[in-house]
């Protein structure tokens, strides 16, 4: 396996285990955090389930039944046993759901996810292509072919597939996420930017698109521009909290630490909780030879930590 391959791998579970979805708290996102915790799987444990139901794991065995197992049976025995990490049992029975139900697009992309959770990418990503040749609106498989294709390298075609999955769901926080990091990957910044700024003039009350576009700025070092953005939100009273958060990493990453210092101060107050904003006023203080102020700081950050268990 290439080295990109297990950067990848290492985060592909995570990302498929997280599903999607968009986000409207006022709390900025890095583009290093980790994805939003929404259903434990992607897929629902039964095809026309709306959440995520428990597997029953007291339920009779198969062979306890003397009728032969229809298709939705094998597909919840591939749900529940991906649950209990058994992808090779998980295989086995979606493609015995497969086997009775030749269109059965759900369990196409289950076995797809089982696939990919045991790093045979080339099996899922067909499995996943063949989910949404049997349902070309079906996401589910077009965001585990997308995260697929993604983890084996082919990052044109990962683009490609997310940049569908934003014509399915063009308003949807966690595509643009996904996509932007295959871009970035792609060398493409360029585009990323193109992608926040299409998002903002789409989605204008959204804090999602605002924030993509000046975590974007801030990742091609363009300070200046991303203060004149914080400005205009703030003066619009529109998310203003981010936009400090962000003016302050700016002031920060340009040399003025006391700017940075007055605006990180007033950060920590709209986001108390947050231990990467306390870390920043530190590093402000720490620049400012404010030790008492950087001690205080950092003290604040390692007990938010703390209580969080990291």
């Amino acid at each position: 396996m290439r080295q990109g391959e297990r950067m990848r791998s290492s985060l592909m579970l995570g990302l498929l285990l997280a599903g999607c979805g968009a986000t409207n708290d006022e709390s900025p996102r890095a583009s290093d955090q980790e994805p939003p915790p929404f259903a434990k799987s992607y897929l629902p444990a039964s095809p026309t389930a709306r959440t995520i139901a428990t597997p029953n794991l007291s339920a009779p065995s198969r062979e306890a039944v003397s009728e032969p197992a229809t298709a939705e049976q094998h597909y919840q025995d591939g749900f529940r046993a991906f649950e209990l990490n058994a992808y090779d049992v998980s295989v086995a029975s979606y493609t015995a759901a497969i086997a009775v139900r030749a269109d059965y697009k759900e369990a196409f992309a289950g076995r797809g996810h089982a696939h990919l959770a045991r790093g045979a990418y080339k099996a899922a990503v067909e499995d996943y292509a063949q989910s949404v040749r049997i349902d070309a609106t079906y996401e589910p498989g077009w965001y585990g072919r997308a995260l697929a294709q993604w983890v084996g390298g082919n990052l044109a075609g990962s683009e490609s597939d997310y940049r569908k999955l934003l014509e399915l769901s063009p308003g949807n926080d966690w595509y643009h996420q996904r996509l932007s990091v295959v871009l970035y990957e792609a060398k493409k910044p360029d585009d990323v930017l193109k992608l926040y700024a299409a998002a903002r003039g789409r989605y204008p009350d959204a804090l999602w698109s605002h924030t993509g576009y000046l975590q974007a700025l801030l990742d091609q070092e363009q300070l200046q521009q991303l203060v004149n953005e914080c400005d205009a939100l703030i003066a619009a009273s529109k998310h203003a909290p981010t936009a400090r958060y962000y003016k302050g990493i700016a002031y920060l990453r340009g040399g003025d630490a006391k700017t940075a210092r007055d605006i990180l101060r007033t950060v920590v107050k709209d986001f108390p909780d947050d231990p990467a904003a306390w870390e920043l006023l530190a590093e402000a203080c720490e620049k400012l030879g404010d030790r008492s102020g950087m001690d205080e700081a950092l003290k604040k950050a390692r007990d938010i930590r703390r209580g969080r268990g990291y």
